[in-house]
């Protein structure tokens, strides 16, 4: 009986290089979606979600509140934006959200 072993570095490589190209050409849906020219009404937290009280309502969204958490530096750094376009009352530039379950806004970007 004679035992042939194949090569599966030539197959596997062949794979992972269709995989790097069709990934290159293939358009992919955006899961964060985008609002700009917004007033902040009121910024907040409530436990660990920082929160901001939009002037309207985004697109998606089931209220005009939009969330996100204090426990990373991003969080606080986006408080720290929050809380300086309602200070100046400047409205924020661009706002990039996911809609959650239940229609729960949470702030991935902002920007004065």
């Amino acid at each position: 009986m004679e035992v042939v072993y194949m090569n599966m570095a030539s197959p596997i490589r062949h794979i992972g290089i269709f995989c790097a190209f069709a990934a290159s050409i293939m358009p992919i849906a955006a899961s964060a979606e985008t609002i700009g020219n917004v007033k902040i009404r009121n910024v907040g937290n409530q436990g660990t979600q920082l929160y901001a009280l939009l002037e309207v309502v985004p697109p998606g969204c089931a209220n005009n509140v939009a969330y996100h958490s204090s426990e990373t530096q991003a969080g606080q750094y986006v408080m720290s934006i929050l809380l300086s376009a309602k200070l100046t009352q400047r409205p924020i530039s661009r706002m990039d959200y996911t809609v959650r379950a239940g229609g729960i806004c949470w702030i991935d970007l902002v920007e004065i």
